[in-house]
């Protein structure tokens, strides 16, 4: 995180805990927006007269027929189709931007420079350079229009904005990314009408939303399908190669993925990769979860791939811990 940006938010009362969590005083629930600063989540520039090439080859997506000013879900996967990160790849220009969890950032990056070779692309991550903000709520748009003097993004649009980046993320929902100064200005003007919230309540609007972010625990446990990535366009099957893509596509053609994203709820918070028991599956595991977060009750929403036919008829819980997972449903279905 930026130095100056820190110091910024601590003197507006927020506090970081060693997990990453930014957290605020408390705030009435009934606001009209809610905004958080996005330090979980990390941008990665790539940029070079072979980067469209280079991303096409290496990401699950069609990246030759994204548009500049829009965005598209992605996946980068190993020989063997497993998922090594899920990313939201936007377009500004003939530039590339891809937003990922920050513990995954650096690897990332590392791992696809190895196959950089002679292609003019560039990768790097400037995380000094941008800040991040989030913004969500029935009145977000208008505040956030107001803050930034120019009209919120629709549906999957990037908007270049003196300063950074707009991304419409969600239904009233948006990412800001700023340069320092330029975060910190908006933040203040967006405070007036808008409440700071904890990055773990920011993080359930994503899980809610069945928003698949793979992390170092999840990496490499999932198919791109297990995670509903092709249903919300982030795989191609009419591309090119791409590492992992036979596998892939036989997944998909041979109706193998007897595993699927679904939406539960738990008492306790269930960490990423957690496995899980179902009563179908005796002795055997039935999924794992992908990512939990508080719902505001008291208890927690989680997303997790499981099998399909343990989650229809028989009962989930964590293994370790016993903790079951009711009420499931599928997210994407």
């Amino acid at each position: 995180m930026n130095d100056r940006w820190q110091q910024f938010l601590a003197s507006r009362g927020a506090t970081r805990e060693t997990a990453g969590i930014t957290r605020f005083p408390v705030h009435p629930s009934n606001a009209g927006a809610q905004m958080t600063e996005l330090s979980h989540l990390a941008l990665i520039a790539i940029e070079g007269r072979d980067a469209t090439d280079f991303l096409h080859n290496q990401f699950t997506s069609d990246v030759t027929g994204l548009s500049s000013g829009r965005w598209q879900w992605s996946g980068y996967c190993n020989a063997k189709g497993r998922l090594l990160a899920t990313l939201r790849l936007m377009r500004d220009g003939d530039r590339y931007l891809a937003e990922v969890p920050q513990a995954l950032a650096g690897d990332l990056v590392a791992r696809l420079r190895k196959y950089v070779l002679r292609a003019q692309v560039k990768l790097h991550l400037p995380e000094t350079d941008y800040v991040g903000i989030g913004l969500t709520g029935r009145d977000a748009g208008s505040i956030l229009s107001d803050a930034i003097a120019v009209p919120a993004p629709g549906d999957h649009a990037l908007t270049p904005v003196e300063g950074g980046w707009l991304i419409q993320v969600g239904t009233d929902r948006w990412h800001c990314y700023l340069t320092p100064d330029a975060a910190m200005a908006a933040w203040d003007r967006m405070a007036t009408r808008a409440i700071p919230t904890d990055t773990d309540h920011w993080m359930r609007f994503d899980v809610a939303e069945g928003i698949p972010w793979i992390l170092p625990a999840t990496r490499e446990l999932f198919v791109p399908q297990m995670v509903d990535l092709e249903r919300i366009g982030g795989v191609s099957f009419t591309k090119g190669c791409y590492p992992g893509q036979e596998i892939v596509a036989r997944s998909q053609y041979l109706g193998e993925v007897k595993r699927r994203l679904h939406l539960a709820r738990a008492p306790n918070a269930l960490d990423p990769g957690a496995p899980l028991a179902g009563s179908a599956l005796a002795g055997q595991t039935a999924g794992n979860v992908v990512a939990s977060a508080p719902t505001g009750d008291g208890g927690f929403r989680v997303l997790a791939v499981i099998d399909t036919e343990t989650a229809a008829g028989g009962e989930v819980s964590a293994t370790q811990t016993g903790t079951p997972l009711a009420a499931l449903e599928r997210v994407h279905a």
